[in-house]
């Protein structure tokens, strides 16, 4: 099966160390791995990966485009999306990747979720942009039963 996993970021984290050893247990089962993150593919040497890297990053079009008041989480959705390779299985891990993973409409869309990343904005206009992930049509998984209950009080639908 091909499976691809979606990150904003590859830098050392226990987040993304969690990401990095699903997807090579994975691969030791035989499953095809790609990963889609922002970056340079050498940004994730910290961590032997069993993955083939796919990468974006901000091309001086797109600095100009900053500097004129774009929206650059909105850039890097659209980039993750228009970069994901053909899959079976496509992993959202955060949730401007569960918006990149949505739009690409490639592979059966699941979002692993590690914490209820409403909490991480102090700013409401990200904290509800984070919030509406729930709600996109994409298979859930929670890491912890906390984050379950948290949804499920929150009003959100656990698949």
């Amino acid at each position: 099966m091909r499976i691809n996993y979606t990150l904003y970021g590859t830098t050392l984290t226990g987040g993304v160390r969690v990401i990095f050893e699903i997807i090579n247990q994975l691969a030791s089962r035989g499953h095809e791995m790609t990963l889609t993150t922002i970056g340079k593919p050498e940004e994730a040497s910290w961590f032997p990966l069993n993955a083939k890297i796919y990468t974006t990053s901000l091309t001086i079009k797109d600095r100009i485009a900053l500097r004129c008041g774009a929206d650059m989480h909105q850039m890097n959705i659209r980039k993750l999306a228009d970069i994901m390779p053909d899959c079976d299985i496509n992993v959202a891990t955060f949730n401007f990747t569960a918006y990149a993973v949505d739009r690409s409409q490639k592979g059966m869309p699941f979002y692993h979720m590690q914490h209820y990343e409403k909490l991480f904005f102090p700013d409401l206009y990200y904290s509800q942009l984070a919030r509406e992930t729930y709600f996109l049509p994409l298979k859930k998984i929670a890491n912890c039963t906390w984050l379950k209950n948290t949804l499920i009080t929150n009003g959100i639908p656990i698949d």
